[in-house]
């Protein structure tokens, strides 16, 4: 399944970054740097993407976002 969007997430298990992929505002992907899976709750755990189609933001923590 391809993403729409990408954001850059901390993974809940071990802390380290991993990229999310999106799609119509849903979590579809993971992929943490560290090699990571996802959780048992698998992707419900990541925010709904904010502000829509064309939205870019990072995760928690960071401070710019552009849409």
């Amino acid at each position: 399944m391809a993403s729409e969007h990408i954001t850059w997430e901390t993974c809940p298990r071990c802390g380290l970054t991993a990229a999310v992929g999106w799609l119509d505002g849903v979590p579809v992907e993971f992929d943490c740097t560290a090699g990571c899976r996802p959780v048992e709750q698998g992707l419900a755990g990541f925010r709904p993407l904010a502000g829509g189609a064309g939205a870019w933001q990072r995760g928690p923590g960071t401070t710019w976002r552009s849409g």
